[in-house]
């Protein structure tokens, strides 16, 4: 949901993203997967919320989630 490349061989610069790395991980958003779903930024997070509602995740956790924008 953040946006964390998978491995080394992610190049974001490429994408003219700059990543914000936190030890071995490369945090570099959701531009990438926005642009090549074709869906806005409300459509990617109702997608997104309608897969979690799928997993065994507590009520509290859920409310919490939705409010990160």
């Amino acid at each position: 949901m953040i946006g964390v490349a998978d491995s080394d061989s992610y190049n974001a610069s490429d994408l003219g993203i700059e990543p914000f790395k936190i030890g071995p991980i490369s945090i570099v958003g959701i531009k990438r997967d926005l642009t090549l779903s074709g869906k806005s930024i409300d459509e990617y997070y109702q997608h997104y919320f309608s897969a979690l509602s799928q997993e065994p995740v507590s009520e509290e956790m859920m409310t919490m989630l939705k409010d990160i924008r």
